[in-house]
């Protein structure tokens, strides 16, 4: 665990909680904050978040007694599905010295009740064994940021897309049900080529187009400006013209479509609507 990461317990009184993100009617989350700290992650813009006095990626609270508020919550409840990590990272280093997940995991296995996780971290690997027994869909995002826009910092604790490739790669080697998520597409910037070819054999993956409401753009845009002032102005046209924004992301899903089908792939695409880009929603994905 980073020495720079502030790490606290608390006591909750409950853990599942209804969401309506359409992978599963409850969501657990063992953890608050995240030590990766990644610069494009949309939960540092939730409102649990935002009431931290903490940057993100400094600082990760433990849900001590998750475990077992979990087992009274089941005795009265049983989800049709669970998912876990929608506003932390279930695998973190943290996770290493507490177990929450793990654990958490290891029940419901028990309980039988299917499970959609979502992660980043190669760390997934460590409960490879639960995966197997587990009905699981298992989300590893592929970071698709180019490196002038990668944060430092605690954001530079992100995990690199080669390790997540690679996670993916162990998971589908176990027969654990997986699919890639590639995000945050930059338009301009993103070549998906060396991505797909190293996603061949997944079946389907599904890509994010970049979320120009929570990117931080005003802090990396001058940046961009040196390397790329043609993709910085496409940007600045992107977010002040619909038209022209429609154009484009329909311009992007065609194409990555076109390249995931020369790999084998089956693409779902979500892309933001015009000036709404976060509402915890997205435009319905489109499978090719």
């Amino acid at each position: 665990m980073p020495d720079d990461v502030s790490v606290s317990e608390k006591i909750v009184e409950r853990l599942l909680a209804p969401t309506a993100i359409d992978l599963a009617p409850y969501v657990i989350n063992p953890y608050q904050g995240c030590a990766f700290g990644c610069r494009f992650c949309y939960a540092q813009f939730s409102k649990t978040a935002r009431a931290q006095s903490l940057p993100w990626g400094s600082y990760v609270t433990v849900k001590i007694n998750a475990l077992n508020v979990l087992r009274r919550e089941l005795k009265r409840l049983r989800p049709a599905r669970v998912l876990l990590g929608s506003t932390t990272e279930c695998f973190q280093p943290i996770e290493r010295r507490y177990g929450l997940s793990a654990a958490i995991l290891a029940l419901l296995v028990e309980q039988r009740i299917p499970v959609v996780i979502l992660t980043r971290s190669p760390l997934i690997l460590d409960v490879l064994a639960l995966l197997r027994q587990a009905e699981v869909t298992v989300y590893v995002t592929v970071d698709a940021a180019p490196p002038v826009v990668r944060g430092t910092g605690a954001a530079a604790r992100e995990p690199e897309c080669r390790q997540q490739i690679q996670a993916l790669r162990g998971l589908r080697a176990a027969d654990v049900c997986c699919v890639p998520y590639v995000c945050p597409v930059f338009p301009g910037l993103f070549s998906p080529a060396e991505i797909f070819s190293a996603l061949r054999g997944c079946g389907r993956i599904e890509c994010e187009l970049l979320n120009f409401a929570m990117a931080g753009l005003p802090e990396w845009l001058p940046q961009l400006r040196q390397q790329w002032p043609e993709v910085a102005e496409c940007y600045a046209r992107m977010i002040a013209d619909e038209q022209y924004y429609d154009q484009i992301t329909a311009q992007i899903g065609s194409e990555l479509a076109q390249a995931a089908g020369e790999c084998g792939l089956s693409l779902r695409m979500h892309t933001h609507a015009f000036q709404r880009y976060f509402q915890n929603r997205y435009r319905r994905g489109q499978s090719v």
